[in-house]
């Protein structure tokens, strides 16, 4: 998208970020996805091994077949 933005949107877009600043919302809505970020991790801490684990087969698949080209 390249067209400009009507002035009337950049500046209702400016006092939305003053107004977030100034209020202190954004810092209090990161912490507390960072917090139930950071439980869910925790939580399920076993589940994410696993899936790490998965994740790293397949891209050692990827790397074996199509970047080393053993596919062919």
């Amino acid at each position: 998208m390249t067209a400009k933005a009507p002035a009337d949107e950049i500046e209702t877009a400016m006092i939305d970020v003053e107004c977030r600043n100034e209020s202190g919302y954004d810092t209090a809505y990161f912490s507390a996805v960072g917090e139930e970020q950071e439980r869910l991790v925790s939580e399920y801490s076993d589940a994410l091994q696993e899936v790490e684990q998965s994740m790293r087969g397949i891209q050692q698949a990827i790397n074996f077949y199509v970047i080393e080209g053993q596919g062919r």
